[in-house]
């Protein structure tokens, strides 16, 4: 088996056919070892969908004759392989290893070590992406951002202006964080470039959601959708009185951190918060000046 690294989102992977016997041997024993429970947690999908996954290269395999075969795969796709040789190496014990997955325990460590040295690859290209393109300063006249709170959880826009040739538009990533006191997690959407006339809509449909709210005209709408795309969704379910007598409205944030194969789960995180309604309008006060200063800084530029 041979790893390309092509991007942090994606790997070129080689497989053997005998590449490929050995994962369904191993994914067999984690399977039948992890029968009472706790296989998709420790894999990170279900035994249906990991086996899905490498009869559908083998298919591909057999339709072409031939006996090798390359394959993009996602970062979620290269940890499920990942996964699978850590559980069949270290996770569970496997009796008569080598007659049981084909090769020995030492050959199957060396793959995992290619695998894992793919992942460290793809998370540093991640790291030197991020670090070009999220914002470092708040005072930085072509990078912004925007924060709305939910319950402690945290919804952020970073927003940073294109090269000068790119006019109406600016990049946009989403940040969504969970926090507990037993748990800290944030999920960044891929970048973005959108139409500022975009993001000024949504502002506005966010202005007048809360010139409802603060006409008492939300309570009737039920749901009411804010944003509605396929990487962002926001919703509101009207207003209600937080303990401290503040005002506040209930969202739903969603957001689409990639998009894998259809095989494997899409990944979705998905919560549900009270924002007060003076964190909202700071939210959207933010906002409106920062599409103003990044507009003003393009027709300058």
């Amino acid at each position: 088996m041979q790893v390309s690294v092509i991007n942090y989102k994606k790997v070129e992977v080689q497989f053997l056919l005998e590449d490929l016997k050995i994962f369904q041997n191993i994914l067999k024993e984690v399977r039948l070892a992890l029968e009472g429970g706790g296989y998709e947690t420790r894999v990170g999908v279900s035994p249906r969908q990991a086996g899905g996954f490498f009869e559908s290269i083998l298919q591909e395999m057999k339709e072409s004759g031939d006996r090798e075969i390359q394959v993009s795969l996602s970062r979620l796709e290269i940890t499920v392989l990942n996964n699978l040789l850590s559980e069949g190496c270290h996770g569970i014990n496997i009796q008569n290893f080598e007659a049981k997955i084909g090769v020995a325990k030492k050959e199957a460590k060396n793959l995992l070590n290619l695998v894992n040295r793919a992942i460290k690859e793809m998370d540093s290209l991640r790291e030197i992406r991020r670090a070009s393109y999220l914002p470092s300063s708040f005072d930085s006249p072509t990078r912004k951002i925007c924060r709305l709170e939910a319950d402690g959880d945290q919804l952020t826009f970073y927003l940073r202006r294109p090269p000068s040739n790119i006019k109406n538009k600016v990049y946009v990533l989403f940040r969504l964080t969970i926090e507990s006191s037993e748990l800290k997690f944030s999920t960044d959407s891929t970048l973005l470039e959108i139409f500022t006339e975009q993001l000024w809509d949504v502002v506005n449909g966010l202005e007048k959601y809360l010139a409802l709210l603060e006409k008492g005209e939300v309570e009737h709408l039920g749901q009411f959708t804010l944003i509605n795309k396929p990487v962002l969704q926001i919703k509101a379910q009207g207003i209600g009185i937080a303990s401290n007598g503040e005002k506040q409205t209930i969202m739903n944030l969603r957001l689409s951190a990639f998009e894998p194969r259809a095989i494997l789960k899409k990944t979705v995180v998905e919560v549900k918060g009270a924002v007060f309604l003076k964190n909202l309008r700071s939210f959207v006060s933010s906002m409106q000046q920062a599409l103003t200063e990044l507009s003003e800084s393009n027709a300058d530029g």
